[in-house]
């Protein structure tokens, strides 16, 4: 096997991620996404809400997604995969689509390569970012 085989094998075999407290009393108040053309699109409000919003949003492109939490100074953010997911309760992000366990309609997204500069400014922009 070639050594860029292995690489990508080792890639798709990252697990998935998903958002996860060890208090069951924190939720996700809103999220920021951040795009590689600049933009940052928001929502803030219930699951429901969020979902439908989600469903709303560019599909392509994402650098880095910010949840927020409904505790004080509580983020969470995924970055660096291929494929983020919202189901209406739950985020996720992997590097291998088959991992999800179900695909509603409209709530996969795509991360796409950005040169590391360019990232880096994202990157730099959600640390200082708190408000929704």
């Amino acid at each position: 096997m070639a050594f860029s085989d292995k690489e990508l094998l080792e890639y798709i075999k990252q697990p998935l991620v998903k958002h996860k407290s060890k208090n069951e009393d924190v939720k996700i108040i809103g999220y920021k996404i951040y795009y590689g053309d600049g933009r940052v699109l928001r929502a803030k409000g219930d699951y429901r809400s969020l979902y439908e919003r989600w469903k709303e949003l560019p599909y392509e492109d994402i650098q880095l997604i910010m949840l927020y939490e409904n505790q004080e100074g509580g983020r969470f953010y995924f970055s660096g995969f291929d494929y983020y997911l919202f189901n209406g309760r739950e985020f996720m992000a992997c590097n291998d689509s088959r991992k999800f366990p179900y695909i509603p309609e409209k709530s996969l997204k795509y991360g796409w390569f950005l040169n590391e500069g360019k990232f880096s400014k994202i990157v730099q922009l959600a640390a200082k970012d708190f408000g929704i």
